[in-house]
């Protein structure tokens, strides 16, 4: 059981938004001694679940490991009843659609979709971002089960721009604002000039599960064209919330 935990230390490293490691870089991010690494590497390898580029003699995921995240997305219900709404959102607003969900302090995308005014906004799937900083995280940790006051994961609080709030009773008061109107926005939070905004996405039991974001740069829209933004956004993760058997979506009306 030692030696699974030495090579789920390593593998999960891969799970990261950085693409390549070299084998010091896996020493010193895991803990783990130059020979207990390079035979981790070595077998993942021999497996198909990590490659290693010839020239540079870094690691980076293999095909398996793609395959086996594929087989993750293709048989998870959230992703297949969200692809639609998630298009249709994504040409009507011109700006990416995203989907996540959250793990720990942390969120990932596990689905985006580009408008026709394409901004490379790093919305990929498996994309993780900091959850104080992103409007779906916000979305996320208000909706999380429980009463208010929303209880903040015990870390410190990165800052990535001037806007990124980082004080933690200003975030969680802005965090009980999110939960009684039923939608979060950022403006310049974790990149200079980009704005987003998400809704709650619920599922069977009314329990919310994921969050349903657009991201668009701020100058571009309106404090007009953000409220229809949300509404937009609150009837496209109805659609998806009733598919996932949501018993009612408590925000936004039809129009």
């Amino acid at each position: 059981m030692k030696a699974l935990a030495s090579a789920l230390r390593v593998f999960s490293a891969f799970s990261s938004n950085r693409g390549r490691w070299s084998v010091s870089e896996l020493c010193e991010a895991t803990g783990l001694s130059k020979s207990q690494v390079s035979k981790v590497l070595g077998e993942f390898r021999s497996a198909g679940f990590l490659r290693q580029d010839p020239a540079s003699r870094e690691y980076s995921v293999g095909l398996r490991a793609v395959a086996l995240s594929a087989n993750y997305l293709n048989s998870e219900a959230l992703v297949h009843e969200a692809i639609g709404p998630m298009r249709r959102l994504a040409n009507d607003t011109g700006h990416t659609s995203v989907l996540g969900v959250r793990e720990g302090a942390e969120i990932i995308y596990l689905l985006g979709v580009e408008g026709p005014h394409f901004l490379d906004v790093k919305a990929r799937v498996g994309t993780w971002l900091p959850f104080h900083a992103t409007a779906i995280g916000k979305v996320l940790t208000a909706f999380q089960p429980g009463e208010l006051p929303v209880r903040l994961p015990e870390r410190e609080l990165q800052r990535f721009t001037k806007n990124t709030i980082t004080d933690r009773r200003e975030l969680a008061a802005q965090l009980a604002k999110v939960r009684r109107q039923g939608f979060s926005t950022t403006n310049g939070e974790t990149a200079d000039g980009l704005a987003a905004q998400a809704v709650p996405i619920y599922g069977p039991g009314g329990v919310v599960g994921a969050a349903l974001g657009l991201v668009y740069p701020l100058h571009v829209v309106t404090p007009k064209k953000r409220q229809s933004y949300t509404h937009t956004l609150h009837t496209a993760a109805r659609q998806i919330s009733s598919r996932l058997g949501a018993p009612v979506y408590p925000f936004g009306r039809s129009r």
